[in-house]
């Protein structure tokens, strides 16, 4: 059984995103060492624009936005890994045997959150993120289910932090083909990912003043101080 979960919520944008689950296929062909699984989560009024690529995992849903989707899965597949990570279909792997990197660093604490450099924010916020499943299990998400697409990584970021379990590896490249740093085209889905923002940001700023203490406490219990 694998340890590590890799999931990837798409959407094709009209059918013009499928591609990007092929080359994210491609750089983590090249880059694991056997430990991780890939799984992508499809929308069902979309899924009929991907092709089923050997070795992967799809899991069909009615849509949830990015955020929805990316809990319904984590949710459902951690009692079936010990570590769940989340990359966006334009993250690609590039460092050679990342997992065992992780992993190894991993295996001696009670829970993690870790993240790579994806050439575009670095160390200042992990926009792909590796954490242990056991975190997902206490709270019951992997993102606060307020926010649609935006601040998770805000979040994962703050969880980490707080909980002193965070690290950031500048040596292991998850790269982010992203428009901001002009690796890709803008097109529906960024568009729409903008239109989310005030939403999130404001939905994200409650959370954080009313109920991250509690949720961080609900973590120290359940997992740090057993």
């Amino acid at each position: 059984m694998k340890k590590i979960l890799i999931i990837v919520p798409s959407r094709s944008s009209g059918g013009k995103r499928t591609s990007n689950i092929k080359e994210l296929k491609q750089s983590w062909l090249e880059t694991t060492s056997g430990n991780s699984d890939l799984l992508i989560g499809l929308d069902d009024d979309d899924e009929h624009f991907y092709e089923r690529l050997e070795g992967l995992i799809y899991d069909i849903n009615p849509r949830l936005r990015m955020i929805g989707t990316l809990n319904l899965l984590a949710t459902k597949y951690c009692d079936k890994y010990e570590y769940i990570a989340f990359l966006g279909d334009d993250h690609r792997f590039r460092t050679i045997g990342w997992e065992d990197v992780f992993l190894e660093e991993a295996k001696n604490m009670k829970c993690c959150v870790f993240y790579g450099n994806d050439l575009l924010q670095g160390a200042n916020i992990p926009t792909a993120v590796f954490m242990s499943s056991n975190i997902i299990k206490s709270l019951g998400f992997m993102v606060p289910k307020t926010l649609i697409h935006m601040y998770a990584d805000n979040f994962w970021l703050e969880t980490g932090k707080f909980l002193g379990i965070l690290k950031y590896f500048n040596e292991i490249t998850i790269e982010h083909m992203h428009p901001a740093a002009n690796k890709a085209q803008t097109d529906l889905q960024y568009i729409e990912v903008d239109s989310f923002t005030n939403h999130d940001r404001t939905n994200f700023i409650h959370y954080m003043n009313n109920e991250f203490i509690s949720d961080m406490q609900k973590i120290k219990k359940d997992i740090i101080y057993v």
